[in-house]
């Protein structure tokens, strides 16, 4: 079973982690070129974790 290691977002529910240190390799890259982590994407709301399940990324959620 995997465990959570690393916290990236959380929302009113949940805290959603990575189960590995990757935060600083799984970036969103926007038609312009523009760059930035999923953390940020999330925190700015430019994207949703909806997207990261869209787009099979696999990560772990814990109720609050």
């Amino acid at each position: 079973m995997l465990k959570p290691l690393e916290s990236f977002y959380e929302d009113e529910e949940y805290i959603y982690f990575w189960d590995c240190l990757k935060n600083d390799y799984i970036v969103v890259k926007y038609e312009n070129g523009f760059v930035e982590t999923v953390s940020e994407a999330l925190k700015k709301e430019r994207i949703k974790v909806s997207n990261l399940d869209k787009f099979g990324i696999n990560y772990i959620k814990s109720l609050k």
